[in-house]
């Protein structure tokens, strides 16, 4: 099968031409078929330049003052790469339009806004999926493999951390909790999903416990956080998301 034959000829819109979406117009250029068509960006000369940037085979991308006028044009996928309280207004906004979306993670803040939008990609018949890149790494279903099929005997216990050294910044997404800063919804998402991904291969039934201790720094989000996650088997995975910053500890 051809690249072409896996991906069809789609037109692409980016919600939030940041540093995120950069990697994600370069990746989608490397692709044939697939065409940049719509940006739309808080400050315009930014979503001007992202169009330019990334303008393929003599049709340039579209740089657009509204999310509404956006949604209007002939696309047909959004990429959502916005601070994470700004993803449910735009990914409601495309689904709406009967578009499909590609949102960053988080996709919202909240379980219940989660829940809506995922009803109202069923209603609407659209894809809806999560930017989560670490479960698509072609290692993932060679090693939930090996778990379901028992060659490494059963798993009692999983550990992973993903960290890195941040400094402080208050105004930061990162840091400021209007933004959604903090890092369980940054990086401890990675070791906690790879965790739920691969114990839940073992198919056992009721749900795990999840404890989180964490240290919430000087903007009031949490600097780090260590999760222990409770199979209904006794089977538990650990993981731990620290970064940079100036802590008081808190347990919840």
């Amino acid at each position: 099968m051809s690249s072409q034959d896996a991906f069809p000829p789609l037109r692409w819109a980016v919600v939030g031409p940041g540093a995120i979406a950069q990697r994600f117009a370069q990746a989608l250029a490397s692709i044939p078929g697939q065409r940049l068509a719509a940006v739309f960006g808080r400050d315009v000369a930014r979503a001007q330049a992202f169009a330019a940037r990334w303008a393929a085979g003599g049709e340039p991308a579209r740089a657009l003052a509204s999310l509404d006028e956006l949604v209007a044009r002939e696309v047909d996928a959004v990429y959502v790469a916005t601070p994470h309280p700004a993803h449910g207004q735009a990914v409601r906004a495309a689904l709406e339009a009967g578009l499909h979306v590609l949102c960053e993670k988080p996709l919202v803040t909240s379980p219940d806004e989660a829940a809506e939008l995922c009803a109202l990609a069923r209603r609407r018949g659209r894809l809806l999926m999560e930017a989560f890149w670490s479960r698509l790494l072609p290692v993932m279903p060679v090693v939930r493999g090996w778990i379901a099929d028992g060659r490494i005997g059963r798993v009692q216990h999983l550990q992973a951390s993903f960290c890195f050294a941040l400094p402080f910044d208050a105004k930061a997404r990162h840091f400021d909790p209007a933004l959604g800063g903090g890092v369980l919804l940054d990086i401890g998402v990675y070791p906690l999903g790879l965790a739920r991904d691969l114990l839940a291969v073992q198919d056992e039934r009721g749900e795990p416990t999840l404890q989180v201790t964490g240290r919430i720094g000087a903007s009031g989000v949490e600097a780090r956080a260590a999760m222990t996650l409770a199979g209904p088997a006794a089977r538990s995975a650990s993981s731990s998301a620290p970064s940079m910053a100036a802590p008081r500890t808190i347990s919840w």
